[in-house]
């Protein structure tokens, strides 16, 4: 296994990792927003 096919492999679970955790935040920050109001 080639340490560029492990950066890549890494990237992406970095990538989908962040991308998960800011639908999350946002989903959090909505509902938080809604229980001001």
């Amino acid at each position: 296994m080639k340490i560029e096919d492990l950066l890549n492999r890494f990237a992406l679970s970095f990538k989908f990792k962040s991308i998960a955790f800011l639908k999350y935040s946002i989903r959090l920050y909505h509902k938080y927003r809604a229980n001001m109001i």
